[in-house]
């Protein structure tokens, strides 16, 4: 579609003539034009009927009444619409007031109908490429405020910036209570010194991978939080998951080790424990109530004191007995209590790890209490079953061959084992395939090489074919004769996975994008963007390979332009809307997933695709920007499984992604043609007026062309490249347009000028400084005209600077300008012969000239004499 088809101007002049003439200018690119004379009428007419005008060209002197920039602030007050300013002033002051309401352009009257229709057609495609980006800051805004996790973006200091709605729903605060708060006041005062070193860690640009801490919620309550959190500058962002439940269990579990160790303390029963060479190290309180002895009395005490042991033989060994058998049990020997009488007992021990160190843990009972002693065992066996098999955990027992002795628990509903039909079978064969060779690794090391308890993760199937995680402890009680086994404590952790699983996904699929974003930001090359989307389609959707088409000139097929992963067939052939899989994809709403093999071969039209790649799994999604179809983007798999509900949604977001890079780098290059165009025509204009120039001063005919060619090479040879040297081009050029504002008779005249004469003449750098200030793409080109008639040694004019306060390029002209004037004829004078214009230009290095400006100059164009010769 042309760019001019269907819109509307409205231009604002108070000029009926000047109206009338533009307006019929407008029209003839085929635009409407609606004209109104005043700037009331000019909000009045957009109030009205906003959508009725695209694009106002406004006047800025609208005699009385509001001007220009007036109307125009109450009209972007009320709507959203391109503005651009046609004015008959070049003053700096008149482009600075519009400078802050509009950015679409300020455009001086008869600059010509190609400036004038260039600068229409750019703000046109600047105030869409603006609509484009809003609607993808509105996409990304969706994402954040729709996150389950908690998102975070704030500054280094720890000032929050933004949060997303999930902070209310975890922390229970309204959403106004915690928008702008600093993060720290929300944090337990214990972990405050370890989040402030992390935020120390990121204003110094490191990333963190993880870290948590306790955040208070409205009702005095604390969450749980872990982060990752990367700094971009100053700014950190960071997302947050509440494990407040996950880390209770695990304190759980830590107070159950510390309960171990109280139960010693707390026993009913005597319990000794004995060192590797005997001494005793721990006399609980229950030893103290029966033997009377205090702890401080006996603590180091041997084997063979007899203090203690009636027989100190006896004592040794027992100790002999448990350092080489490892245990023993039902003792018998006579302790001395502290009154001195005598106590028969039976004792049992075993070498164990009791508090980090190797030790004999015996338990003592007297032979008169062994009895009640047996009933008490029994009862409490009893009970430890019951809570075993009530219990959230899973208890096994397995022998040296992995075979099943004991199971019991809580064994959840839905597994496709329950704890009497896993007694007697090797418990590897209910654990998932993928676990057993860890599992078996692990076993075997904790019954035979360290001994050592040994955390292990693995997997059952449940009845529905789907699998539960379990964590577990292995733990080798071969020595205990009650067990002779290998002991699996373990629990379910199902949920735990699927949480972290989910977490894992969105922070790839947020790499993923943001990929992409970096990708479409860095670079203009539509081939390494579309290469980044299809690497992260593969590797985030599992899939084997991925294709992109985009529609065609006519709107008819979609052609191939980029893909992916294909091993022998390379896709060629447009896809047509008349027949096969394009329709279909259409027809099915932009979406289209086909799993049946012969149904794949029917409609992609492309058999090499299974017969070749042996594809049996295929996703389409429709690219669409704008409203409009732009391409469609495959993704193929060379086995059978579904998408899940996340992957689908993260396969439309991506097509979404690609529909718009597409857009915006198709619009970006657009603009570059156009931006070029419009370069052009400016350069165009400017050789026309020093066209016009030359044509007035016909005594220097061509000098303008001439001295801007050498210059521009001199300027080179100095260093000056890329657009400084475009700006010393158009210095050049336009160095004498101030010559525009001197008399005819002063510019023609064949002698010498009078005082007077010469005080008009020398006023042209000023009135070029004046006409070209206030052309915004010409500033950068002032050095020459307005300053190529200054001198070296301070004496020359406009404004007598000297040396290197002089631009560069007006010390490079001057020395050019006067050269081109000395070789060629003039009204006053002949061309001098090159010999005597080089000895010009040394004498005067150094007072009128750049003597390093003369240098380069003169060993120039002795070499292009040399290459002529």
């Amino acid at each position: 579609m042309a760019l001019t088809e269907q819109r509307t101007l409205l231009l604002v002049e108070d000029e009926p003539l000047v109206a009338t003439v533009e307006k019929k200018t407008l029209e003839g690119f085929g635009y409407s034009v609606v004209v109104v004379n005043s700037g009331e009428k000019a909000v009045e007419t957009v109030g009205g009927d906003p959508d009725g005008v695209d694009l106002i060209l406004m006047d800025i002197d609208l005699g009385d009444g509001i001007d220009g920039t007036e109307a125009a602030e109450q009209i972007l007050a009320r709507c959203e619409i391109p503005i651009v300013f046609l004015s008959s002033h070049t003053e700096p002051e008149y482009v600075e007031r519009t400078e802050g309401i509009t950015s679409y352009g300020y455009i001086v009257k008869n600059s010509g109908v190609t400036v004038l229709h260039a600068a229409i057609k750019m703000a046109f495609r600047l105030f869409e490429a603006k609509q484009t980006i809003t609607k993808k800051e509105e996409q990304l805004e969706h994402y954040f405020d729709s996150s389950l996790d908690l998102l975070c973006i704030a500054t280094t200091d720890g000032d929050s910036v933004r949060l997303n709605p999930e902070w209310e729903t975890v922390l229970g605060y309204p959403f106004s209570e915690l928008q702008g708060r600093h993060l720290f006041e929300f944090v337990h005062d214990e972990d405050k010194a370890a989040t402030e070193e992390v935020f120390a860690r990121l204003r110094n640009q490191e990333e963190i991978e993880s870290f948590e801490n306790r955040c208070r919620c409205r009702n005095g309550a604390y969450r749980r939080i872990e982060w990752r959190a990367r700094a971009i500058d100053d700014m950190v962002y960071a997302v947050g998951r509440d494990v407040t439940e996950r880390r209770d269990a695990e304190l759980r579990l830590r107070e159950n080790e510390a309960f171990k160790t109280a139960v010693v303390e707390a026993s009913p029963q005597p319990i000794i424990a004995f060192d590797t060479d005997g001494c005793v190290t721990v006399w609980n309180d229950a030893a103290e109530r029966v033997f009377g002895w205090q702890t401080e009395e006996v603590l180091g005490m041997d084997s063979r004191n007899t203090d203690l042991w009636g027989d100190p033989k006896a004592g040794a060994r027992f100790i002999e007995t448990v350092q080489t058998e490892g245990s023993t049990h039902n003792y018998e020997a006579r302790l001395r209590k502290r009154d001195g009488t005598w106590a028969d007992v039976l004792i049992s021990g075993e070498r164990i790890r009791f508090d980090g160190r190797e030790v004999i843990l015996t338990v003592v009972t007297p032979v008169s209490e062994v009895t009640s002693a047996l009933d008490r065992m029994e009862a409490a066996e009893r009970r430890s079953r019951a809570l075993i098999e009530n219990g959230n955990d899973i208890v096994m027992v397995l022998l040296p061959d992995k075979t099943v002795e004991f199971a019991a628990g809580n064994l959840h509903d839905g597994l496709s084992w329950s704890s009497q039909s896993l007694v007697g079978r090797p418990f590897p064969e209910a654990i998932d395939n993928g676990d057993r060779d860890e599992f078996e690794t692990l076993f075997e090391a904790v019954l035979n090489e360290s001994k050592e308890p040994a955390s292990l993760v693995f997997h059952l199937q449940d009845d529905k074919g789907g699998r539960r995680s379990f964590e577990g402890v292995l733990t080798n009680v071969l020595a205990d004769p009650a067990v002779q086994g290998v002991i699996l404590n373990a629990w379910e952790v199902t949920e735990r996975d699927l949480l972290e699983q989910s977490l894992q996904r969105q922070v790839k699929n947020l790499q993923a994008l943001r990929k992409i974003d970096l990708a479409i930001i860095s670079t203009v090359d539509l081939r390494v963007v579309l290469d980044t989307i299809l690497v992260q389609v593969t590797a985030e959707l599992d899939a084997d390979a991925a294709a992109i088409y985009l529609m065609s000139d006519d709107g008819q097929s979609v052609e191939p332009v980029f893909h992916r992963g294909f091993q022998e067939f390379e896709p060629r052939q447009p896809m047509t809307r008349r027949k096969g899989l394009f329709e279909r994809l259409i027809k099915a709403g932009g979406h289209l997933h086909v799993a049946d093999l012969a149904d794949l071969q029917a409609i992609l039209d492309r058999p090499q695709l299974v017969t070749q790649e042996r594809f049996i799994d295929y996703h389409a999604e429709l690219l669409v920007a704008k409203g409009e179809r732009i391409g469609v983007l495959e993704v193929f798999r060379r086995t059978r499984r579904a998408f899940s509900k996340e992957q689908h949604g993260f396969l439309q977001v991506l097509a979404g992604q690609t529909a718009i890079a597409i857009d915006y780098l198709r619009l970006f290059e657009r603009l570059q043609w156009a931006q070029q165009d419009l370069v052009t025509a400016y350069d165009e204009t400017l050789e026309g007026w020093v066209t016009a120039l030359d044509l007035r001063d016909r005594d220097t005919e061509g000098h303008s062309l001439r001295v801007t060619e050498l210059t521009v090479a001199i300027a080179q040879r100095m260093g000056i490249h890329g657009d400084r040297l475009v700006h010393v081009r158009r210095g050049a050029l336009l160095h004498d347009i101030g010559k525009m504002g001197v008399p005819d008779e002063i510019l023609h005249k064949p002698s010498g000028l009078t005082d007077e004469e010469f005080s008009i003449m020398a006023r042209h750098p000023q009135y070029s400084y004046s006409w070209l200030a206030g052309i915004e793409f010409l500033r950068p080109a002032l050095a020459i005209p307005y300053c190529h008639h200054e001198r070296w040694d301070g004496s020359g004019y406009p404004r007598g600077i000297s040396g290197k306060v002089i631009p560069v390029e007006a010390r490079i002209f001057s020395v050019v300008d006067a050269w081109d004037a000395m070789i060629h004829d003039r009204p006053y004078r002949k061309a001098l012969a090159f010999e005597t214009a080089r000895e010009e230009l040394l004498n005067h290095a150094g007072t009128q000239f750049d003597p390093q400006v003369v240098e380069v100059f003169l060993e120039y164009t002795n070499s292009m004499a040399g290459s002529r010769e």
